[in-house]
């Protein structure tokens, strides 16, 4: 259920940001959300299924959101921070070169194993969940994210200490 309420929670975001969408960054919030709320959504609906091949493939779903918020984040930080002009057409489609592969790989996991192998039904918990062994994809995307996530969100915080007293403390 919370999985269903934060993926509802960001669609509607999304919606606003998308009302907003002149104004500085309120694309990339809403590309933010909706990547948000896929991944999600797709959890969601991962957890509810029942059989290794249904819940693989909202896994595998559940990758469009994952590997999109950390590019969505950068491009929000950005977008907040008065560096929106760097989200050029080049500069976008070099952000989602990584994403992208992710997206091939993972749905063409199954010839290769690049993201993950040694896939199975875990049922020693209160529901059955995917276990795996993450396959080298995995730890390239990891690593690509978190520096995304890490650069997005010290801009932001640099931004926030460079601003005159009344507003930082908003």
């Amino acid at each position: 259920i919370p999985y269903v309420i934060s993926g509802i929670m960001a669609v509607i975001i999304a919606i606003v940001a998308r009302s907003h969408r002149r104004r500085q960054g309120a694309t990339a919030v809403c590309c933010l959300m909706v990547a948000a709320a896929v991944w999600s959504l797709g959890n969601a609906l991962e957890i509810c299924s029942v059989g290794l091949e249904a819940k693989t493939l909202w896994a595998s779903v559940e990758y469009l959101g994952i590997a999109t918020v950390p590019v969505a984040w950068f491009a929000t930080a950005l977008g907040l921070t008065g560096k929106s002009e760097w989200l050029n057409l080049r500069n976008v489609v070099l952000l989602m070169a990584v994403p992208t592969a992710t997206q091939v790989i993972v749905w063409t996991n199954r010839y290769h194993g690049l993201m993950r192998y040694d896939v199975r039904i875990d049922a020693s918990g209160p529901f059955a969940v995917i276990a795996k062994t993450y396959g080298p994809w995995f730890w390239i995307t990891v690593v690509y994210s978190y520096t995304l996530l890490a650069v997005g969100t010290a801009r932001v915080m640099k931004a926030m200490i460079e601003l005159p007293g009344p507003y930082r403390a908003r």
